[in-house]
């Protein structure tokens, strides 16, 4: 075996091993982002918990064949998003990743572009990937959710509160009644 292809399933196994247990993988082309750009775009992940690297396209594509995350119909399709220069953001949060990726766009002309991408196995057109950027994060989400199912609790408790209050009130207005009587 050649030096060169016993490196290159180095990379692959690697790889393989980073992106196994990762939640959302989005696919860049990065094409018109200078030096610059690029470190304060990978500033601005490494700040988010998001992994972003450049990998030769022949390797990434290897090594999510390997892996077997998506289903077969959808293989060829995700595979054929590694065409020209691919950088890929992974992170074990289904949003984090695109957020900064469109935070970033937006400031930056519309660069980096999103290809598509993967969220917990399934495949997402470069749209699809998108519109998770809108979505909240993991933590708002959990807050809402909380918040949803407290309000009507907390509702509950000052309506029995108001009750147990009126029934005081009656009760102390019968006790003075009968004190006024005796």
């Amino acid at each position: 075996m050649s030096v060169g292809r016993a490196r290159k399933e180095a990379a692959v196994a690697d790889l393989v091993e980073k992106l196994e247990d990762v939640r959302c993988m989005v696919l860049t082309d990065f094409t018109g982002i200078d030096v610059q750009e690029m470190s304060v775009l990978r500033r601005s992940m490494r700040e988010a918990g998001v992994v972003f690297r450049v990998i030769k396209n022949t390797i990434a594509r290897r090594a999510i064949s390997e892996m077997g995350v998506i289903a077969v119909e959808e293989q060829s399709v995700f595979l054929d998003l590694f065409e020209g220069p691919t950088a890929i953001a992974w992170s074990d949060d289904e949003v984090s990743p695109v957020r900064v990726i469109k935070d970033f766009s937006r400031v930056h002309d519309g660069r980096p572009v999103i290809k598509g991408g993967l969220v917990a196995g399934r495949h997402f057109d470069a749209a699809q990937v998108a519109a998770l950027g809108d979505l909240p994060g993991r933590e708002e989400l959990l807050a809402r959710t909380v918040g949803s199912i407290s309000a009507p609790l907390h509702g509950f408790v000052s309506v029995a509160a108001n009750i147990i209050r009126g029934l005081q009130n009656v009760l102390r207005s019968l006790a003075e009644k009968q004190d006024g009587e005796d």
